[in-house]
């Protein structure tokens, strides 16, 4: 599964374990997407590499949780996770990552309040992990500014109609309409977790 927003740009790089990227392999993979955005010059990638953190998170894990405080901006570079709510009726599922995806609280990342959302893996992930410290020192410099501010608006905006179109829906409604959405990426989740969520498209 490609970028949500820019789905050419996903970086054709080949790791030297395939599902297992290692931190050099990430920061690589990380570039080369930003390289794909014409704001950016090479110039503008000098000293960043000693802010990005190696993120590696093992299946079932939770990156943050419901009413947690997110600690860092997360890009994922191989592996998928699931997005989801809580309430009185328990967990629902509002969507799924997988590489060349950013990953962390929505709305929350930098004022430091409790996420609205959580986030699990749904199978080995690793990427790239930024923190607020680390990340405020990348926003000094004018490109990146602008292209996160940019990319966490339309991150919000994409969460927020999709719960709004689930939420209007029944369990097989909300079914069939992620399957027409994006059926081979709903294929490749069954293969990858335990039979235990196999019936999680219905409970979206």
């Amino acid at each position: 599964m490609a970028n949500v927003f820019y789905k050419n740009f996903t970086p054709e790089l080949k790791f030297k374990q395939r599902s297992k990227p290692s931190h050099e392999e990430c920061i690589e993979y990380f570039f080369h997407f930003l390289q794909n955005f014409k704001i950016f010059s090479d110039k503008d990638f000098e000293g960043i590499e000693k802010y990005l953190q190696y993120g590696m998170w093992e299946k079932n894990e939770t990156i943050f949780k419901v009413g947690e405080t997110g600690e860092y901006m997360n890009f994922i570079c191989q592996g998928a996770v699931k997005y989801y709510t809580e309430n009185q009726h328990g967990q629902h599922i509002i969507g799924f990552l997988t590489e060349c995806n950013f990953c962390s609280p929505m709305k929350n990342f930098f004022v430091k309040l409790p996420s609205d959302e959580g986030v699990t893996c749904v199978e080995d992930t690793y990427g790239i992990k930024i923190s607020l410290e680390n990340f405020i020192k990348i926003l000094e410099q004018k490109p990146f500014a602008g292209f996160f501010q940019k990319l966490n608006n339309d991150l919000l905006y994409f969460f927020e109609q999709r719960l709004m179109a689930l939420q209007s829906l029944d369990a097989k409604e909300r079914y069939e309409l992620t399957m027409k959405e994006d059926p081979i990426f709903l294929t490749v989740i069954r293969c990858r977790i335990s039979p235990t969520f196999s019936v999680l498209p219905l409970k979206l």
